[in-house]
């Protein structure tokens, strides 16, 4: 279990590095988001999932559409995600 969390952990910073330029991509990143709450809850991590995780990977069409959202949405995320892998 604990490979695999550290896999989702993995995946989760991934996803945090990509910029989609063009709608296409924005959906290839949302498709990978959406994968990703799945895994959160195959491995019953859904209720100790920081919401702003949980935001940012249901906000990526707004992301790509806004910026400036997208700045402050991933700071808040990246900190999220570094407590909840400490807390795991």
């Amino acid at each position: 279990m604990q490979h695999d969390i550290e896999e989702l952990i993995k995946k989760l910073r991934d996803i945090a590095s990509r910029s989609p330029k063009t709608k296409e991509e924005m959906q290839l990143v949302e498709a990978k988001c959406i994968e990703l709450m799945q895994q959160i809850k195959n491995l019953n991590l859904g209720n100790t999932c920081p919401d702003e995780i949980w935001h940012y990977l249901t906000d990526a069409d707004i992301r790509f559409k806004d910026p400036e959202y997208a700045k402050y949405q991933l700071i808040k995320y990246l900190s999220a995600l570094k407590g909840w892998q400490y807390a795991t």
